[in-house]
């Protein structure tokens, strides 16, 4: 559990990482009953998030932000949290990074990771479960339903063989013309680690 639902932190104070109460308690309940690991760690309780993130990808920056928080090169940092969100604020507040940030951050999606050199905020991806919003947000910005239906493909012939062609060549002719423009002149190798993570990524119980 400690790996998919630990990892948050709300306090600039304390350095102390706590668990997700709703998901932990999904786990004991399914495990008290059935004995053994679920299938699927995130509980269908937090599927909201997903709107949370479909959301946030949609502002003119949010895209950027999310692709920047599954790098963590360079972490995401704020000097100061935006605290307001109310209604208006939401219509019509300027949504640049701090705001998107802040907001990820109070959903819960976003977590403290200490302070940057300079005392900037330092933010994270909280744990695998949270990780895996991040990655499938991507993966449905960037590909087509029958694209995403055949790397499922792809990447379960991977785990069965060890033979990682068929996906790079579909990397190549399709996921990477998604970096082919000037909003990601910067991309690096860690831009490509990003775009295996969102085909190859597994978070079972049985991939740890």
């Amino acid at each position: 559990m400690k790996s998919f639902y630990n990892g948050y932190c709300f306090n600039e104070t304390i350095q102390e990482f706590v668990y997700n109460p709703t998901l932990v308690l999904y786990f004991l309940k399914f495990f008290q009953n059935k004995c053994k690991f679920p299938r699927k760690m995130l509980d269908n309780n937090l599927a909201m998030d997903r709107g949370k993130l479909s959301y946030v990808s949609s502002l003119l920056n949010g895209e950027s932000v999310i692709f920047q928080a599954l790098n963590e090169n360079p972490p995401l940092s704020l000097f100061e949290l935006v605290d307001r969100f109310g209604v208006q604020d939401m219509l019509s507040a300027n949504k640049d990074t701090q705001f998107i940030v802040s907001l990820l951050y109070y959903l819960g999606i976003l977590t403290l990771n200490g302070e940057t050199e300079l005392g900037k905020l330092r933010f994270k991806i909280p744990n695998l479960v949270a990780r895996k919003l991040y990655v499938e947000r991507l993966f449905e910005i960037h590909l087509t339903k029958s694209e995403r239906e055949q790397t499922g493909k792809l990447a379960q012939e991977f785990f069965q063989t060890g033979d990682l062609q068929a996906i790079c060549d579909f990397m190549e002719q399709h996921y990477f013309k998604v970096f082919d423009n000037r909003d990601y002149k910067l991309a690096n190798e860690l831009t490509i680690k990003t775009a295996f993570l969102t085909v190859l990524y597994d978070d079972s119980p049985r991939a740890t």
